[in-house]
């Protein structure tokens, strides 16, 4: 579980656990020694507090073990880590407006046959065409590198939950699109974006994905109950970024 912060003050020469209540008292003093100001630091307070249901689309989409970690042992980020999260918040807010027919921030809810009960939310879906859009923020947008990571994986498991949702009325999809916002906004250089790209996804067949959303969450259910770990993410270069890479490291493979 997320129990507080690394302290940003940069006269620290080792990372300084301290209390979110630490770090906002700190800030609320107006003479903070780090570059954060009190009402970012509590947005993103706020925005770390957020319940999520746990498995999640996101969590079985991505690394296993980080997902786990996260569920069941302590750690501490350092609050300019979420920045990048907070903002992606920010961009889900405008869904808020969708126009017309379009459904968004749709509420799923899928039970495996082992009982494992799956949760996460669709970004936007427009009956019209039947295309399910998942919105995503990226510092860089670059076009032959379009879908970064695992947007992929995680849109087709909204689209199969979204036709067996338990939750509200089933819908059919039959066309997937990743909607990118870039954070530096247009491409000056090349021109080839206006800071905003939507790409077609290739949909999976329906085995396929229910195929994989059962592997994962009875993977990742066994991990809850402490019989596995599930296996590390096999793209390394993401453990760069975990704010639970020590305990993982920890664990006898």
């Amino acid at each position: 579980m997320l129990r507080g912060v690394f302290c940003e003050n940069p006269q620290l020469q080792t990372p300084t656990r301290v209390s979110w209540e630490e770090c906002l008292a700190c800030a609320a003093t107006w003479n903070n020694p780090c570059s954060l100001p009190y009402p970012l630091l509590q947005a993103i307070y706020d925005d770390a507090q957020t319940p999520h249901s746990f498995p999640s689309v996101t969590s079985l989409a991505g690394c296993l073990r980080k997902a786990w970690l996260m569920q069941t042992t302590d750690y501490y980020e350092y609050p300019s880590g979420r920045i990048a999260l907070l903002l992606g918040s920010f961009a889900h807010a405008i869904l808020e407006h969708a126009n017309g027919d379009a459904l968004a921030e749709i509420k799923v809810k899928y039970t495996t046959p082992a009982g494992v009960v799956v949760h996460g939310t669709a970004d936007l879906y427009v009956p019209a065409t039947r295309t399910l859009m998942d919105w995503k923020t990226a510092k860089d947008i670059y076009l032959k590198r379009l879908p970064y990571g695992t947007h992929t994986t995680q849109v087709n498991l909204y689209a199969f939950m979204l036709r067996h949702n338990e939750l509200e009325a089933r819908v059919p999809v039959e066309n997937l699109v990743m909607c990118y916002i870039s954070k530096s906004g247009p491409d000056t250089k090349k021109g080839e974006h206006n800071g905003v790209a939507q790409v077609p996804i290739d949909m999976w067949d329906e085995e396929r994905a229910r195929g994989y959303l059962h592997k994962r969450a009875w993977a990742i259910s066994q991990a809850m109950r402490g019989e596995l770990a599930p296996d590390k993410v096999k793209e390394r270069w993401q453990c760069s970024y975990c704010p639970v890479v020590q305990g993982c490291e920890a664990i006898r493979d």
